[in-house]
């Protein structure tokens, strides 16, 4: 495969779409609602191209399997959203919590055709121009949609997604995609097609790996920049939500995201940072333990590989079997969760200015307060679990991994 900096892939990108699509050239500034010709799906070239620099703009890139909505963290009722949870089934970059929250639009329901295609133009110069795309629904008047938008994400529960977020947990939005040029269309919710039946898992764990190994920045290449209102706070030990809320109302730091855990699964509950509250402390210990209580398994997503992968494919395709191994690795992630209980707030991200976090770090339940450091210009996102992104599939495969997805599908 030929990488998406190559001057070989721009050649097979461009002969791809210009003789897919000659009728379709256009300016990007007219790709709006009125099109006269409509627009080509993405293939396997434009998903390399497209995957590579949303993996290279995201924070954390996952597949995650939808849970469904869980009420306990509180979205203003008139808005057209909904905290949404999904279980990390396998990291391919960065380090997300096993569990998180995004907002959907509401009701859950299974998203349209049009809307799990992600599709392209070619503009003027012969440019790959990636068409609307989902966003994450409205939590603010601003960010109401135009007619001419692909909608909200709106997840199947059951299924499982490729999630590219940024470095504030939201669903990444818009990214730099020619230099010099306007940001674009982030294709970063797209229904995560099984290995090798598809362009997107394939193309979005390849452009993950390659920057695991040639990262464009390294760990030490850390900027101390202005404050700019937002820690994370980690405490030394679990805390109960009353204790922590104790401890802030100390600073007046307000929480904006909160993670708790049950062992070492990690359970985080974040909505966006004009809806921060104190009541998130107690929210997010109460959806944890709802989350442990629900029906959450990966029955369907191992049915459909059992369905799909001829047996040989089981014991000598490598992205087969490490598909396999990571719902295998998922469940029992949550079976140990379930087995230890929740456990308690282990840390949080706040809003508040330079005197909270001073009165923090000398508390003696915080083990480390992290605000305004820069990675790359990308603010700084401790890892939050033991699990990281990995390219390796040893273990089992063949026969006994067939049996193990058996025993899945079962349950």
């Amino acid at each position: 495969m030929v990488t998406p900096m190559s001057g070989a892939f721009t050649k097979v990108v461009r002969t791809m779409v210009i003789g897919a699509a000659l009728v379709a050239i256009a300016p990007a500034s007219a790709l709006a609602c009125s099109r006269s010709v409509s627009p080509d799906p993405v293939g396997i070239s434009g998903a390399d191209f497209f995957s590579y620099r949303i993996v290279e703009a995201a924070a954390t890139v996952d597949v995650v399997l939808a849970e469904g909505s869980r009420p306990r963290v509180a979205i203003h009722p008139d808005l057209m959203a909904q905290a949404t949870v999904f279980r990390v089934v396998e990291r391919l970059k960065g380090g997300s919590p096993d569990r998180f929250t995004l907002l959907t639009a509401k009701p859950l329901r299974t998203t349209s055709a049009r809307n799990l295609q992600p599709q392209l133009y070619i503009d003027g110069e012969g440019r790959v121009i990636p068409d609307t795309w989902l966003k994450e629904a409205p939590w603010d008047e601003k960010r109401l949609l135009t007619s001419c938008a692909a909608g909200y994400i709106n997840p199947e529960p059951g299924k499982l997604y490729l999630v590219a977020r940024d470095e504030a947990g939201r669903l990444l939005d818009k990214i730099q995609i020619y230099q010099g040029d306007h940001a674009m269309e982030a294709f970063s919710f797209i229904p995560a097609d099984l290995p090798s039946e598809g362009p997107w898992h394939d193309a979005f764990t390849y452009a993950a790996s390659e920057q695991l190994r040639n990262p464009r920045y390294k760990e030490d290449e850390v900027e101390p920049v202005a404050d700019d209102g937002m820690a994370t706070a980690v405490f030394k030990r679990a805390l109960d939500a009353a204790a922590v809320a104790a401890i802030l109302a100390k600073t007046q730091a307000i929480p904006f995201a909160v993670r708790v855990s049950a062992g070492k699964f990690v359970d985080e509950a974040r909505v966006p940072l004009t809806l921060a509250s104190a009541t998130l402390l107690k929210d997010s210990v109460d959806q944890a333990h709802a989350n442990l209580d629900a029906i959450s398994d990966v029955r369907l997503p191992a049915a459909e590989a059992l369905d799909r992968y001829q047996p040989i494919q089981f014991d000598n395709h490598g992205g087969v079997i490490r598909g396999g191994h990571a719902l295998i690795e998922a469940e029992d992630r949550l079976a140990a969760a379930k087995a230890a209980g929740v456990q308690g707030i282990i840390s949080v991200e706040l809003t508040g200015d330079p005197a909270a976090w001073d009165a923090l770090r000398k508390d003696p339940s915080v083990e480390q307060v992290m605000t305004g450091a820069r990675i790359g210009g990308r603010r700084y996102a401790p890892a939050i679990t033991t699990g990281e992104p990995k390219f390796t599939w040893d273990g089992i495969k063949g026969a006994a991994l067939i049996a193990k997805l058996h025993e899945l599908a079962r349950r």
